[in-house]
């Protein structure tokens, strides 16, 4: 597995924790345009004014001390981090690097995760039967939610703010299942990537899956049997 990169976010940047300092900061009231991914200028300025507000040194980098003040107390999960997505031939066995026993596990009870982005829905499967289904938020035009097959990464408690009550990580570059502090934009394409449910769903969501736990996400409507090997997309109906 690739070493994980520091959480040092800063100017040229693009991945998705941007995104989410951008999100948080707009909650916040700090002016920084649209929410795009992108650590630009603007994005700067309203990290440094962010950073006035608190008392921390105007730099304009969101260190450790900075996102855990802009996430309101709560530190990013010690777990989390964003290296880059591995080549398209190498995810097949490095998204599951370390966590095959728990996929297995949960391979031979059939249990994985299906979100349909087009129906704004989370299915949980459970031995080839439906078991349970969520309203989700996806990702925007801009900033769609990849498709493809993943699994889960990493999974933590009360990550705050944005996040909400819950996070599931299912890719490299940062895209996950999370709970949200604006319930309003479940059911819409508004999110940098990520899968935003209501908390309390994340939270039941979040008790059901492992991780290793199969992520299976396509544009148009899920197509029944078993879940494509982790890092391979296939083309169904609706797509």
């Amino acid at each position: 597995m690739p070493e994980c990169k520091p959480l040092v976010l800063m100017r040229g940047m693009t991945v998705i924790p941007v995104g989410n300092v951008q999100e948080q900061l707009a909650f916040k009231g700090f002016s920084l345009g649209e929410v795009d991914n992108i650590f630009g200028l603007q994005t700067e300025l309203a990290v440094r004014q962010f950073q006035a507000s608190v008392g921390l040194p105007e730099t304009g980098i969101v260190d450790a001390e900075t996102w855990r003040l802009l996430f309101d107390g709560l530190p990013l999960p010690s777990d989390s981090c964003f290296p880059d997505d591995p080549p398209d031939s190498a995810r097949a066995t490095a998204d599951v690097a370390g966590v095959r026993e728990p996929q297995a596990a949960q391979t031979r009870q059939g249990i994985r995760i299906q979100i349909s982005l087009s129906q704004r829905r989370l299915t949980l499967m459970r031995g080839g039967v439906e078991a349970a289904h969520y309203p989700v938020g996806v990702g925007k035009p801009a900033t769609p939610t990849p498709t493809g097959s993943w699994s889960v990464l990493n999974k933590a408690v009360n990550p705050g703010g944005v996040f909400g009550t819950r996070w599931m990580a299912f890719t490299r570059r940062g895209h996950g299942m999370h709970g949200t502090n604006q319930p309003q934009s479940i059911g819409h394409a508004v999110s940098n990537g990520c899968v935003r449910m209501y908390n309390p769903d994340v939270e039941t969501l979040f008790e059901q899956v492992q991780v290793g736990t199969p992520v299976v996400v396509v544009s148009g409507v899920p197509a029944p049997g078993p879940a494509p090997v982790a890092g391979t997309y296939v083309v169904r109906a609706g797509d």
